[in-house]
């Protein structure tokens, strides 16, 4: 394995507890690269950025002050990559390429991206105006952002070999930063898409770009929506609230009654991703505005938990009233001017503690080097105290719930504050609705293990479970026109969701920005048509997915893929006719999927004693293997398959039909398809058997002198369609049958050949050719 250090991504051997490049402390879970780092597909955002006047000062100055320049050029833009964990793929004299998702993903890869193409573009502004006064230099900064799919991996020979990311969406990002304006952020339009509720963009007129056949449109970065860290909203679905009348009648009552209690109460929403926490608490904070009760928020980011006290940081914000626009000394203002109206200790002694959270200059000399001569657990202590006096009830109009989103981030510090806060609540009237996802994450579930120890009268869990199929119905009928969907559709789509809110609605916002659905006054409808079978993972949670697997390790990656392979559901045994591992290792990694929530155990299930948990995560980790790799594999299982049903294999035709397909194995692919044609229309599935005859007929020109299955393909397939009724069809199919017939010796030729006249000549009578 290969220890790599979060802060300059540099690779390191096993054990190490400070990095050897950069002398960063390894005190975080360590990052590991699978050793060699397989080829694999990832949703990636790519960011180019490119230093516009470094020709002009490569001529002034001398080699010793550019390759000064250079380093803190690099330097400060590196800095803004690892901030928000993505890593520098290529670095040259005037820019870097850099990568967020690949080789760890996070589900916000995109927002990450983009904020720190921000933060690279303020912190270039100020370095710019050190540069012009000092070496009369006049730089600039421009950066190219787009998203979607890459082939990552290791590239080069044994002697040098670079992770890196190829493929179009390389490409267009780097054209995007070419014709960028100096200063300026451009982006596609699917950072755009993924974005657009947390930062404005101007749209600029389509570009010509090279190597592209068509015009791409183009977007300029304006900057941070405000309050934009709390938007949520599911842009042009509102959807009511659907199974959830229960849970909300609930916190509602608790939050009544804490208005005239003693004592608090900590609940915490629990439940996986997409499930509905933030909507309850949505719908929620409506209630609480509606009866003009008040209230506090806090979030957890993804890219703040390196960063200590974070949660109280963003309760004091919207406590105080501070906004991004606030300068210091207001702030500090507003800080005394609360702990006047609060606080029983004089306001100076606490001050400090609050200005030192928000890394404000200190407004009192003495004060600051008490606090920077404080021992770390005094520190937190005083803080902790200054937390009280502003955010603890005292006086009757104020807040006395808080509403903390995300607790998987937070950080250790904030978790260590919440549970003494906690441990208050046995004197403090203070209702605290925090909504966490069901990860088995350490840090969390060492504080809730304590919490519910410290404090178990405080303490109360509610688990979010997934809707049931009616009340997934009824919210896909509170979106779309539902006469207006075909029921295949309607099956399809609510099978993907497997009663996830957010996975319903991200399905009908990609079919929305595809152009299938358009909006109407009775709620989405069909554009085109539809292939409900193949509807894909949208992107939003093809990230959210892709960074619950990368923190797998590599065996229980390549199981899941493996596992993906074969199916919605599958079986150890075949898993194990794929994979060369012990059965005892297998049962061990199975069960710790489970127990990550991956998959799921279904003993009594016919197609396997697993299945994943949604067919999201199935789809998602299949899509992260390279076509090569998923050939491959598509053919081992179907060889296991043949072996392990030799005796029976009527009952597993229409799989090995699907895996020698997708396994490149066109013969036994075109004799499993036509065996399931028959089959289906045995069965009067007249629909599935066209699809099999057509799949086959696809196959027809991949295979040698395959004129017995081609007779049978375009027999079969013109008798289908004649019984369909498409007698241009069917007419096609027997003149291709003659042909072939024209082409075979065998002594039944003759009486085919009279039959198929036969049938022509009755297709005329009924159809006369035009």
């Amino acid at each position: 394995m290969t220890l790599i250090c979060k802060h300059c991504q540099a690779e390191l051997p096993d054990g190490m507890r400070f990095c050897g490049y950069c002398g960063a402390r390894l005190s975080d879970l360590p990052l590991y690269l699978d050793a060699p780092q397989r080829s694999q597909i990832r949703h990636v955002t790519v960011l180019f950025a490119d230093l516009v006047g470094y020709t002009s000062a490569a001529n002034r100055l001398d080699s010793e002050a550019l390759y000064e320049l250079v380093q803190q050029y690099t330097d400060l833009l590196s800095r803004e990559v690892y901030k928000y964990e993505g890593i520098i793929d290529k670095m040259t004299g005037d820019g870097i390429m850099a990568l967020f998702g690949a080789p760890v993903s996070y589900e916000n890869n995109t927002e990450r991206a983009v904020r720190a193409a921000l933060d690279m573009q303020a912190n270039f502004l100020l370095w710019r105006q050190h540069v012009q006064q000092n070496l009369n230099l006049d730089l600039n900064l421009r950066i190219g952002l787009h998203c979607g799919p890459v082939i990552v991996g290791e590239i080069g020979s044994n002697i040098v070999m670079d992770y890196t990311a190829i493929g179009e969406t390389v490409n267009l990002a780097y054209r995007l930063q070419e014709i960028a304006e100096p200063g300026c952020i451009f982006t596609s339009a699917h950072v755009v898409h993924q974005t657009k509720t947390i930062f404005d963009y101007e749209r600029l007129p389509d570009a010509t770009l090279k190597g592209f056949d068509h015009p791409i449109p183009c977007y300029r970065l304006i900057g941070l929506k405000p309050l934009a860290e709390t938007t949520r909203a599911a842009e042009g679905l509102h959807a009511p609230l659907i199974g959830r009348q229960k849970e909300l009648d609930h916190l509602l009552q608790a939050a009544h009654q804490i208005q005239s209690a003693s004592q608090g109460k900590f609940i915490l929403i629990c439940g996986e991703a997409g499930i509905g926490k933030s909507r309850l608490l949505q719908e929620f904070k409506h209630q609480l505005n509606e009866e003009k009760l008040p209230y506090l928020e806090g979030y957890s980011l993804t890219y703040r938990r390196s960063v200590p006290y974070w949660i109280f940081t963003d309760l004091l914000r919207r406590r105080l009233g501070i906004s991004s626009k606030s300068t210091p000394s207001e702030i500090t203002h507003r800080i005394s001017q609360s702990l006047q109206n609060c606080a029983d200790r004089q306001t100076e002694t606490l001050v400090p503690y609050i200005e030192y959270l928000f890394s404000l200059p200190s407004s009192d000399a003495n004060y600051l080097l008490l606090v920077q001569n404080l021992e770390a657990q005094q520190l937190r202590q005083q803080i902790l105290t200054a937390i009280r006096a502003i955010l603890y009830p005292c006086y009757p109009n104020q807040a006395h719930i808080w509403i903390l989103e995300d607790l998987q981030w937070a950080d250790e510090v904030s978790l260590g504050i919440l549970q003494t806060v906690i441990a208050d609540l046995i004197h403090t009237p203070l209702l605290i609705l925090a909504a966490t996802r069901s990860e088995n994450i350490p840090t969390l579930q060492k504080f809730l293990k304590a919490v519910e120890s410290a404090s178990p009268q405080a303490f109360e869990r509610i688990e979010l479970r997934s809707l049931t199929d009616e009340e997934s119905y009824a919210l896909l009928a509170s979106l779309v026109d539902i006469p207006q969907f075909p029921p295949k559709l309607i099956q399809n789509i609510l099978e993907h969701a497997a009663g996830i809110p957010l996975y319903l609605e991200e399905i009908l916002r990609m079919l929305l920005d595809a152009g299938a659905l358009i909006h109407s006054p009775s709620g989405l409808r069909p554009h085109r048509s539809i292939d409900g079978e193949s509807l894909g993972v949208p992107i939003t949670l093809q990230g959210l997915i892709q960074a619950r697997f990368d923190q797998l390790d590599p065996f229980q990656r390549t199981v899941l893929q493996s596992a993906s392979i074969i199916g919605h559901h599958f079986s150890r045994n075949l898993l194990e006719a794929i994979l060369p591992v012990h059965t005892e290792d297998l049962q061990k990694t199975l069960q710790e999927l489970i127990e990550r929530e991956f998959i799921v155990s279904t003993p009594d299930h016919p197609q396997g004693e697993f299945a994943f948990r949604h067919l999201m995560i199935s789809e998602a980790v299949y899509n992260t293997l390279l076509k090569k790799e998923r050939s491959r594999l598509h053919a081992l299982v179907g060889t296991a398959i043949e072996s392990q049903y030799s005796g029976r294999l009527n009952e597993v035709i229409e799989l090995l039909a699907r895996h020698f397909s997708w396994g490149n194995q066109p013969e036994k692919a075109l004799h499993y398809l036509i065996l399931a044609a028959q089959k289906a229309i045995a069965g009067s599935l007249y629909e599935q058997a066209q699809k099999h005859y057509e799949h086959a007929l696809t196959l027809l020109p991949n295979v040698e002198a395959a004129h017995q299955q081609a007779l049978q393909v375009h027999l079969g397939l013109g008798d289908l369609y004649q019984h369909l009724g498409d007698t241009n069809s069917a007419r096609v199919q027997y003149l291709a049958a003659l042909d072939r017939l024209s082409q075979m010796a065998s002594p039944e030729v003759q009486e085919i050949r009279n039959n198929l006249l036969r049938k022509l000549r009755q297709l005329t009578i009924a159809s006369p050719v035009a």
